[in-house]
C-alpha cells in the first residue's frame, strides 16, 4: 500500500458476538500483468465483519458436534481479554480487494517485446537474439540429448 488505509468503522455489539462494519480507502501499487509496468490504482471497499465471543463458541460447539457446517459457523472469535486486533482484518480486505488481473488501462502497450514503437525496432530484436546451434548447448540440457531417438536428433 502507498497511503495508509483510512475510513470509518464501527463496532456494536449483542449477546453473542461484535459486529464490525464501515468503509475503507487506499491507493496500491500494482504491476500490469501485460506490459510489466507499475501503476497506482485507488481502492474503495466496504468491510462487513462479525466476531463471536469464545465462550460462546465453546458452548455451540458441545451442543452439536456432528452436523453440517453453517454459514454462520464461520466467524473470528473475540479474545478473552475483549481486544480486537483490526489490522489483520483491513489488511485481509485490501488485499481480497485487489483484482486479479491488473491492468493499466487503455493506454497499455503490452507485453515488452510487442511495446516497439516501429517494426524497425521489432527486427533489430529479433536479429539480436540468434537461435541457439549444436555448439552451444547450455551443458544443463546436455542429458536431454540423450532421451531423444538418433533419427530425430538430426532432423530440423
Amino acid at each position: 500500500m502507498v497511503k495508509p488505509v483510512i475510513g470509518d468503522i464501527f463496532l456494536s455489539t449483542g449477546t453473542a458476538y461484535v459486529k464490525l462494519e464501515g468503509q475503507i480507502e487506499t491507493i496500491v501499487k500494482l504491476q500490469c500483468h501485460a506490459c510489466l509496468n507499475y501503476f497506482f490504482q485507488s481502492l474503495a471497499l466496504d468491510i462487513n465483519e462479525e466476531f463471536v465471543y469464545e465462550d460462546y463458541l465453546n458452548v455451540k460447539a458441545l451442543s452439536a458436534r456432528d452436523r453440517e457446517l453453517q454459514r454462520e459457523d464461520f466467524f473470528e472469535t473475540v479474545p478473552y481479554d475483549g481486544e480486537l486486533d483490526l489490522s489483520d482484518v483491513v489488511f485481509q480486505a485490501v488485499i481480497l480487494a485487489i483484482p486479479p488481473y491488473c491492468s493499466c488501462g487503455a493506454q497499455c502497450l503490452g507485453p515488452p517485446i510487442y511495446n516497439a514503437k516501429s517494426t524497425e525496432n521489432i527486427k533489430k530484436i529479433e536479429s539480436q537474439t540468434e537461435p541457439a546451434s549444436a555448439e552451444h548447448i547450455d551443458p544443463r540440457w546436455h542429458n536431454l540429448k540423450t532421451i531423444l531417438p538418433k533419427d530425430t536428433k538430426d532432423k530440423k
